[in-house]
C-alpha cells in the first residue's frame, strides 16, 4: 500500500517536472504574446493528437464490431439455408419436420420487426425531444426588415438574426 502511494508520488513528480521544463524557444528573444501564442498552439496540437487518437481507437472498435455483425449474419444466413434444405429434404421423402426445423433462422444484421411496447416508447420519447425543441424555439422570434424603431434598437448587431423576449 505504501510502496504503491510512494510510486504514485514519484511518478507524479517527474511528470511535473517534465511539464515545467517545457521549453518554448532557444535563444534569441521572446516577447510574452509570442510565448503565449506558442504555448496556446502547443496545447491545441497536443489536443488535435489526443483526438486523433480517440477516433482511431473508436474508429477500430467500430470496425471490429461491423466486422463481427458481418461474419454473425453470414454464418446465420448459411445455417438458414441449411435448414430450409433439410426441411425441403424430410418433406420430399414424407417424413415429419421436427419443431426446431420449423422455427428460423433470424439474420442479426436485418432489422428485426419490433414489439409494439417497444414501438410506443421510441414514440414517446421522439414526442419528448420534439416538445423541448419547440418550447426553446417559442422563445426565439426572427426579426424583419421593417423599420421599427424598436427592433433597430434591439439588432444593432449585423450578425444577430433573432430577438430574446
Amino acid at each position: 500500500m505504501q510502496y504503491d502511494q510512494l510510486l504514485k508520488f514519484i511518478q507524479e513528480q517527474q511528470k511535473a517536472r517534465i511539464r515545467c521544463r517545457k521549453s518554448l524557444q532557444r535563444g534569441g528573444e521572446l516577447t510574452v504574446e509570442e510565448a503565449r501564442l506558442k504555448i496556446a498552439a502547443k496545447v491545441a496540437k497536443e489536443e488535435a493528437k489526443e483526438k486523433k487518437k480517440k477516433d482511431r481507437a473508436f474508429r477500430i472498435i467500430f470496425n471490429r464490431d461491423k466486422r463481427d455483425q458481418h461474419v454473425k449474419g453470414v454464418a446465420a444466413r448459411k445455417k438458414q439455408r441449411e435448414r430450409k434444405y433439410q426441411v425441403a429434404n424430410l418433406q420430399k421423402a414424407g417424413m415429419q419436420v421436427p419443431e426446431e426445423l420449423l422455427i428460423p433462422i433470424t439474420d442479426p444484421t436485418k432489422a428485426q420487426p419490433i414489439s409494439a411496447e417497444v414501438q410506443a416508447e421510441i414514440y414517446q420519447e421522439n414526442e419528448e425531444e420534439r416538445r423541448l425543441y419547440e418550447e426553446r424555439i417559442r422563445y426565439f422570434v426572427p426579426l424583419g426588415d421593417d423599420d421599427d424603431e424598436d427592433n433597430k434598437k434591439l439588432n444593432t448587431d449585423d450578425d444577430i438574426n433573432i430577438q430574446l423576449f
